[in-house]
């Protein structure tokens, strides 16, 4: 079996060539060449191909034998609530993480004598409660900046932050709040990988999901630099 390929191929036509008169070619002419075909054993076969959809396809039903329940006694209360996703071991790792960060920040340069970080004392795992406690308590009570919450106006007059903190500590702690101090080149999370590893694995441990899941996504307003960040235009934050 052999295949035809056509083409063209302009001829000029020496009769009509002059020095003062451009040449004028003939109309293009077909030429063939011939080539050998594929032998018929490493042609694409049609076995199996099919022109329109067919119905007697079965789906697998896979059946879902976990029951939706707290794998742990329920808490009674907010606090213990919250306590299920934090121990004292994880919290100890957070405070050794952000003393070892605190002595990073007060050797960078350009740091001098009226810097906060001159101020810095080893944080506790008690302190710590304290610190998360009002970051937590920022979001019940929203203010336009930190500094606010410890503002002596009367019309921002919160005394439960300034009682339990001072502003200048808070700010400390926050700027030197750390999870992990191993550098990776791969993974762009990894800042905060021990902290979502963490609440993944206390998830699976207290608590089963049931059949039917509504997952949603939390939109945050963010304007820093982000190397994979994505733009989402139907989305606002």
């Amino acid at each position: 079996m052999e295949v035809c390929h056509c083409s063209l191929s302009i001829q000029e036509n020496p009769t009509f060539r002059n020095e003062n008169i451009a040449s004028s070619p003939t109309p293009p002419t077909l030429t063939t060449r011939h080539e050998p075909s594929q032998p018929e054993d490493q042609q694409p076969s049609l076995q199996g191909a099919t022109s329109s959809w067919t119905s007697d396809g079965k789906l697998k039903i896979i059946d879902f034998t976990k029951t939706q329940e707290l794998l742990v006694p329920a808490p009674s209360n907010p606090f213990e609530a919250f306590w299920l996703l934090l121990d004292d071991n994880y919290l100890d790792m957070i405070v050794h993480e952000t003393n070892l960060n605190a002595v990073r920040v007060f050797g960078q340069p350009g740091v001098t004598e009226k810097s906060r970080i001159t101020h810095w004392k080893d944080l506790d795992r008690e302190e710590l409660m304290i610190f998360l406690g009002l970051l937590i308590h920022t979001g019940t009570i929203r203010l336009n900046r930190l500094n606010d919450y410890w503002k002596k106006h009367w019309l921002f007059n919160l005394s439960c932050f300034s009682q339990y903190m001072s502003r200048n500590r808070f700010m400390l702690i926050l700027r030197c709040l750390h999870f992990t101090s191993e550098p990776s080149d791969e993974d762009r999370l990894n800042k905060i990988r021990p902290i979502m590893d963490h609440f993944n694995n206390t998830m699976n441990a207290i608590y089963c999901p049931g059949k039917q899941l509504s997952l949603g996504e939390s939109m945050v307003l963010w304007r820093g630099r982000l190397m994979f960040r994505r733009s989402v235009k139907i989305h606002m934050a």
